[in-house]
């Protein structure tokens, strides 16, 4: 009787074992899935451009999903384009007119940035703290921040299901927060904790990271993101517009931009500058690095 039990006991060992040792893999990162999270580095005045990170080319980049304006085409320098070429001068490219207009990408390679391939589904999911009360608020920050992105960059978000039984229904899982786990690979996950949470530092109100691979032939591709938010949000910032003033929908797409591979602004009226004011938007070269963003084929 005593050896049929560590029979059965031997399986779930193992089994527990290797659910360990992928986690710490994806924890600390290697050279097949890098972990980047976000820095305060690209908005430092003192720091040169090659000490940045820059928008470099990838020939897979330019298969654009959405719309773009002429206030756009712009930033990305198209509208100097014809001229620039009839008159044999250097040639002007998007990747110049992004690091012009201040913002920068999460990471970026002599290969191109990391950024996610347009050709397959984002799954998002939200994932809340058990202890946490305003539960279908942050669910519903979620939801339409994921929609803003979508809409600006063309991606194939969803915001997840989640299953109760058998039954697919709309909503967040409630969840320990101890340990935050790891993105499931295409898929971006948010998590709210509460606000003594220590996987924020104590002026945090939310931080990104993504996980991305180097490809064969040399792209950066963001394969994962987790974005963790804390419940001071909802203490400090009211509800509002997205993407225009401090608030608390505005905070959380700050870190949602980050999540598909762009950095900060070094705009101040940005609100993807590094400190949220009440008069920060959504500037033309934020909306040019989101349609970038959902730019990258496969």
């Amino acid at each position: 009787m005593k050896l049929r039990r560590l029979f059965w006991l031997f399986p779930l060992l193992l089994i527990f074992l290797v659910a360990v040792a992928i986690q710490e893999e994806f924890s600390k990162g290697n050279n097949d899935y890098q972990r980047i999270e976000i820095s305060n580095y690209d908005t430092d005045p003192t720091l040169s451009r090659e000490e940045r990170n820059l928008w470099s080319e990838n020939p897979r980049d330019e298969n654009w999903q959405v719309y773009r304006s002429p206030e756009v085409n712009e930033v990305f320098n198209y509208s100097k384009q014809k001229a620039i070429v009839a008159s044999n001068t250097a040639n002007i490219n998007p990747y110049i007119g992004l690091t012009a207009s201040g913002v920068t990408p999460m990471f970026s390679t002599e290969n191109g940035v990391a950024l996610w391939p347009n050709c397959h589904e984002i799954k998002v999911s939200t994932g809340i703290d058990f202890f946490l009360t305003e539960v279908e608020e942050m669910y519903d920050v979620i939801d339409g921040v994921t929609e803003i992105i979508r809409a600006y960059s063309g991606l194939a978000m969803t915001h997840s299901l989640r299953t109760t039984g058998n039954h697919p229904v709309y909503g967040p899982s409630l969840i320990s927060t101890v340990n935050l786990p790891v993105p499931e690979k295409n898929s971006i996950f948010a998590v709210w904790v509460q606000a003594d949470s220590p996987h924020l530092s104590p002026d945090e109100l939310g931080t990104a990271e993504i996980w991305h691979k180097i490809e064969a032939d040399g792209t950066p591709t963001i394969t994962r993101a987790r974005i963790v938010l804390s419940e001071k949000l909802f203490q400090e910032y009211g509800l509002g517009l997205i993407g225009r003033g401090s608030n608390i929908e505005t905070a959380v797409l700050h870190e949602f931009v980050h999540a598909v591979g762009i950095g900060h602004s070094t705009n101040k009226n940005s609100f993807m500058y590094l400190d949220l004011a009440d008069d920060s938007f959504l500037t033309i070269a934020d909306l040019a690095a989101l349609i970038f963003a959902g730019s990258r084929s496969c």
